[in-house]
């Protein structure tokens, strides 16, 4: 693929927004050095891949994680069908260019060094992490509504929004995937304090459902647990019982949006799970110290 950005039309026409999205060729690129990053989400079918020089199964669903320098390559596919997200990193961070990106932290602002956390799956290549995430049912459903919702904003383009809201969906997509990875970094330091066994799974299916409706009866019907030993168990891995460790996902989740882009306040109330405006800022104001219009206003990028 040539081009990574899509064009504006009826609004912002001929502006370039770094990131687009398709459904062919999808391998094609993998020879040379390009100018983006790349996500390639494997909907169904399986093949054979070189990537840099290491032989994996692509077995659906799964999502690979490409920087510019990763090689890939091909080499078999039985029905293979994918969707791809590719996006220059300045879309997350307006300095980040590629020489930026390879720079230590200690040559890096505090913003660029925060901003870096949402490129982890791309910049953090390890022997034990190649790039190539393998996804549960429920978690490739919800990537593939991610990636519909960003295909849906880039070409429609219903109004002046259209760029944020792109960007603020994957923003969402870049925020699961490292948990999906390592699922024991959680948000905002709250880390795990034992080995979660089925815990896991639980935290796994708020970070991936959040902006549902989610009871203690739902829980419990779905992992077969009772409501005691769910809370105690929750609490005794987290440090917070189940309904604050998610009002506090839906926190930070609307935190990062007001931060990083101008959609209104009551569309990033509704993305992100509350249904009660009131009830919404007054637990912002609570855990930030400001309610959202004024955490925006001193905090957002875009003003």
């Amino acid at each position: 693929m040539s081009t990574y950005f899509t064009l504006g039309r009826n609004f912002y026409p001929g502006f370039q927004f770094p990131i687009c999205h398709t459904s062919e060729n999808c391998f094609s690129d993998g020879a040379i050095k390009r100018e983006y990053y790349k996500m390639i989400f494997v909907i169904s079918g399986t093949g054979l891949l070189t990537l840099n020089s290491h032989t994996q199964i692509l077995v659906a669903p799964s999502a690979l994680c490409l920087n510019e320098t990763d090689t890939f390559s091909l080499e078999s596919e039985v029905s293979l069908q994918c969707n791809v997200i590719i996006f220059h990193p300045q879309i997350i961070n307006q300095h980040f260019d590629f020489p930026v990106l390879k720079a230590t932290n200690n040559q890096l602002s505090v913003n660029e060094i925060q901003d870096l956390y949402w490129l982890n799956p791309f910049l953090r290549k390890t022997n034990e992490f190649t790039g190539l995430l393998h996804l549960g049912l429920s978690n490739a459903q919800r990537i593939r509504n991610i990636i519909e919702n960003i295909k849906n904003a880039l070409d429609i383009q219903m109004d002046k929004d259209w760029p944020c809201r792109s960007r603020t969906y994957l923003i969402e997509m870049l925020f699961l995937l490292p948990r999906l990875l390592i699922i024991e970094e959680t948000i905002v330091s709250m880390e795990l304090h034992k080995d979660p066994g089925e815990i896991k799974e639980i935290i796994l299916y708020l970070y991936t459902n959040y902006m549902n409706k989610i009871t203690i009866q739902e829980l419990t019907d779905k992992f077969h647990m009772n409501r005691t030993s769910l809370t105690e168990r929750f609490r005794e891995i987290t440090g917070y019982p189940v309904m604050d460790y998610l009002i506090r996902l839906r926190l930070y989740l609307a935190s990062k949006m007001l931060k990083e882009t101008l959609l209104p306040i009551s569309e990033i109330i509704e993305r992100v799970g509350f249904s009660d405006i009131t009830h919404f800022g007054r637990m912002f104001k609570k855990n930030f110290g400001y309610s959202p219009s004024e955490f925006r206003a001193i905090h957002c990028t875009m003003l």
